[in-house]
């Protein structure tokens, strides 16, 4: 039976993001509408029964230009949450359902975040939310965290760096009040693995 297709759409697709919660599927993902630069819609797709349909795919944003990088999580009451780059704004946003992807309220997380490329994001036990994304315009590594579903943003430079570019590639991740973000590193004597660590929610790195 697998694999199958979820959308039949003649797609090119720059970015993809999965969740999983229980038997239901969740994809996030970016079309370029125009190859030769970042203009893409933000769509999702959403199956019920563990992967074997799908419901029809929906575009979530298409006001702009979205930028190619985005990243799914659900917290534990079924809410989801999208995290993409807006390349019109050049903001970091935040796509947040409570109705399973029925309906979505755009959130702008970082506005003074100028470039942001790849981004990832987490959800914890108490289901705070944890975003780790690359602002160009600082070459540096950021972060921000929500404790109240999006509304209000937390933000700190982990590693602003003294390289060229610092977190360009990204990934975090969170365990009790642990939070850790893996990295990239661009420096004039080659490219770098980096890891970040807080102990105290992302207060401190």
């Amino acid at each position: 039976m697998f694999p199958i297709t979820v959308d039949p759409e003649d797609l090119y697709i720059r970015d993809i993001s999965l969740a999983v919660k229980g038997n239901d599927v969740y994809i996030a993902y970016t079309h370029a509408i125009d190859t030769s630069d970042w203009t893409c819609v933000l769509k999702f797709a959403r199956s019920e029964d563990d992967g074997s349909t799908w419901n029809d795919p929906i575009t979530i944003d298409s006001d702009g230009e979205i930028g190619g990088f985005v990243s799914i999580a659900a917290d534990s009451e079924g809410s989801l949450y999208i995290s993409y780059w807006e390349h019109a704004s050049k903001r970091l946003k935040l796509a947040k359902s409570t109705d399973y992807g029925a309906g979505w309220e755009m959130i702008t997380v970082d506005s003074e975040a100028s470039v942001v490329w790849e981004n990832s994001m987490a959800i914890d036990y108490a289901d705070t939310l944890y975003i780790s994304y690359y602002d160009r315009d600082v070459v540096g590594l950021k972060f921000s965290r929500s404790t109240d579903g999006g509304t209000d943003w937390f933000t700190i430079h982990p590693d602003t760096g003294e390289t060229a570019d610092v977190g360009a590639a990204n990934s975090i991740a969170t365990d009790g009040n642990k939070v850790y973000i893996s990295y990239t590193s661009f420096t004039e004597t080659g490219h770098k693995l980096r890891f970040a660590k807080s102990t105290d929610l992302g207060d401190t790195w």
